[in-house]
């Protein structure tokens, strides 16, 4: 991707693209910033732990309508956001 990036001012980019069998929506996809969308549901996640420390990650789910148990549970072990007995 890299290279692609610093070969495009010297060669066309369909050519770089074809040569490197990289479709052109995949490299105009991957050059876009893609925002962190787990970020607000990080900081809600941090606020219920912090009102209720002992919420383990069904009951934090709880608390979370419309969001998937297993975003939850994945999201509390990445930040490792564990109840405190």
């Amino acid at each position: 991707m890299e290279i692609i990036q610093r070969l495009r001012t010297h060669y066309p980019l369909t050519w770089l693209l074809s040569f490197a069998q990289l479709a052109r929506s995949a490299f105009f996809s991957q050059l876009q910033v893609k925002l962190n969308k787990d970020k607000a549901l990080k900081a809600v996640i941090k606020d219920i732990k912090a009102e209720h420390p002992d919420y383990g990650y069904r009951r934090v789910h709880a608390c979370l309508p419309g969001v998937n148990h297993k975003k939850v549970q994945c999201l509390m072990g990445v930040k490792s956001i564990y109840p405190q007995f």
